[in-house]
């Protein structure tokens, strides 16, 4: 009498390797390589998850600072360019040149002569007061200081 075969379960369930399909994105797939593997891979996934999330919290803060720091022009100037316009966009929507468009972001500069040499003053300007206040800000330097130690950090991988 023949023996009855268990369809139940694979004759090489014993020896042979589970596989298991794991979804991923596009953008960490590619980031695989031969000499990292698969282990710094995954170290380099919760980094750039973390990076992300400083990301939009240093957004945050640079719009906390042009919306609490700088004037309603520049303001203005400002969130419009962050759209993706072009200054001259941004001049037609406002109604004035290209140029204060640009005033309004860099800045004025006057050339001149100061003790008969050619002197060169600049003044005002969305950047250079930005420049400033993230220099002087702790939130902004905490969030600046954690993103370098984390590409220290990748770095070493």
């Amino acid at each position: 009498m023949s023996r009855q075969r268990d369809f139940s379960t694979n004759r090489s369930n014993s020896y042979q390797w589970v596989i298991m399909e794991t979804p991923f994105d596009s953008d960490t797939l590619s980031d695989f390589s031969d000499a990292q593997g698969f282990s710094g891979v995954m170290n380099d996934a919760v980094y750039k998850e973390e990076l992300k999330e400083l990301n939009e919290k240093l957004k945050e803060e640079y719009w906390r600072i042009v919306e609490t720091h700088l004037t309603s022009r520049q303001q203005q100037v400002l969130k419009l360019l962050a759209t993706g316009m072009t200054q001259i966009d941004v001049a037609k929507i406002l109604n004035v040149n290209q140029s204060s468009v640009t005033k309004s972001v860099h800045g004025n500069t006057d050339y001149g002569k100061k003790n008969g040499k050619k002197s060169k003053k600049s003044y005002g300007g969305a950047n250079k007061r930005i420049k400033k206040l993230v220099d002087k800000d702790p939130k902004i330097q905490e969030i600046l200081a954690r993103i370098a130690e984390i590409k220290e950090e990748l770095e070493g991988f």
